[in-house]
């Protein structure tokens, strides 16, 4: 989900992230969110701190070799959720493929997004914020980017119109249908520091 949707979420459901605790296991929880801090230069990013101790297994770097370099997400869509009385179930979803354009924010047609990737891969509906992972390079292991959603694009490939001796017309039009993933390129926050880390360490250290 977007990040707004996420927040919103979060007084929806108590002050809390649904999710797997402990982590490692497969038991659903709801893991209290005392407070949130937004990253700048408009990244689909927030930072977050909770009364339940854990290592965070994911930490962040900048790919200066990010042009075709192999990655992958995971998250909880939407679509994996299924919420019946008194049970809440969600199972984790991996997308993997590769970054096949770097965009900055003239490529946008509103040009309202930081300096993103673009994926070989659709982000389903609800990975939103889920952590762009590097397979290899300087990088690997680490998240270098945030999912932030999926565009889909429609051009003509072929288009012919023919008018017989009656004057009856034939179109036929071809399509060319294309989709894929975008993220946000965490680089130019790796040294933000959130409001409530009271020793100024910066994301990348986190």
């Amino acid at each position: 989900m977007s990040l707004p949707s996420f927040l919103g979420g979060i007084g929806d459901v108590g002050g809390g992230v649904p999710g797997k605790f402990p982590l490692g296991t497969s038991q659903d929880a709801l893991l209290p969110v005392n407070g949130v801090d937004l990253a700048p230069h408009g990244l689909d990013v927030a930072v977050g701190y909770s009364s339940v101790s854990v290592v965070s297994p994911i930490k962040f770097s900048e790919a200066p070799d990010a042009m075709g370099l192999n990655v992958a997400t995971l998250g909880y869509p939407e679509s994996a959720r299924n919420i019946l009385p008194q049970d809440f179930r969600i199972r984790l979803r991996t997308h993997k493929g590769y970054i096949q354009r770097l965009m900055e924010a003239a490529d946008f047609p509103l040009r309202d997004h930081p300096n993103s990737f673009e994926l070989s891969f659709n982000v389903s509906y609800g990975l939103s914020g889920s952590p762009l992972i590097a397979q290899a390079g300087s990088a690997a292991g680490k998240a270098i980017g945030v999912c932030v959603g999926s565009i889909r694009t429609q051009l003509v490939d072929y288009a012919a119109l023919l008018v017989d001796d009656d004057g009856r017309r034939v179109e036929e039009k071809h399509l060319m249908i294309e989709s894929y993933g975008i993220a946000h390129d965490v680089s130019r926050i790796l040294d933000w520091c959130p409001s409530f880390i009271g020793d100024g360490t910066p994301l990348r250290n986190l």
